[in-house]
Parts: C-alpha cells; sequence; structure tokens
C-alpha cells in the first residue's frame, strides 16, 4: 500500500478531487476530515475512526495536541476497484463475481480475467 505525506494540497489533488488517496493517522486509523480550511496555525478539522472527538491538525497534517507521531496524518492510496470478470471468448459480457463468469463459461473459453478500473486521471495509450 503506498502512502505519501499529508499537506492541504495534496489533500485537495488526491483526495478531494481525484480519490486516489484517503486519509489516515500514521497509526493505521481512519480519518475523516471535515474541513481543512479552517482558520490559524491548525485549519484541518476533523475525526479519527473509534473517537467522538473533534482533532485539528496544522497544514503538513502534524497533530496539534500532545506529540504523538501517531495521531500525524498520511494519505494512503486507494486499491484499484475491480469491475468484475470476463471470460475470454467471442462475445463475452461482463460479471460481478468469478463464480458468475464461470457457471456462464462457454466451451471454448480460453481463460477468466479480472478488471479494474484505472484512475480517472491516467492517460491510457490508443
Amino acid at each position: 500500500m503506498n502512502t505519501k505525506p499529508f499537506s492541504v494540497q495534496a489533500y485537495n489533488e488526491d483526495v478531494a478531487m481525484l480519490g486516489d488517496y484517503h486519509v489516515e493517522t500514521k497509526s493505521g486509523k481512519l480519518a475523516t476530515l471535515f474541513t481543512v480550511t479552517g482558520g490559524g496555525a491548525f485549519p484541518v478539522v476533523g475525526k479519527i475512526a473509534g473517537s467522538d472527538n473533534v482533532i485539528v491538525w496544522g497544514p503538513d497534517g502534524l497533530y496539534s495536541g500532545a506529540s504523538t507521531e501517531d495521531t500525524n496524518l498520511i494519505l494512503v492510496e486507494n486499491p484499484p476497484k475491480s469491475l468484475g470478470f470476463i471470460n475470454v471468448n467471442a462475445g463475452a459480457p461482463l460479471f460481478k463475481t468469478r463464480n458468475e463468469a464461470d457457471l456462464a463459461a462457454a466451451d471454448d473459453r480460453i481463460s477468466c480475467v479480472e478488471v479494474f478500473a484505472l484512475p480517472t486521471h491516467t492517460n491510457v495509450p490508443a
């Protein structure tokens, strides 16, 4: 799983705009951010999974409270989303599960492959 340091700019590009990453603490807990444009020295406001406390972070994702690196934010790459499975033969439709594809397989099936969605910003050569 790929990670990168948190910054407001990276959040705006990779999470809010593209959806390729999500926000976690360095200890691996999911963070839900309410805003990254709050005022002052700690513009990032949100919650950490499992807690009801609202927390603030600096623009670099560093926790405003006691010095604990586990509460600092990072961006974690989302895994590619499977679109389904397709039997490799003429006119094959896309199936949501491997089992459905296997049940519908014709005698001339060569293979069954899982199909993934590319990130929206990826340029695919023609």
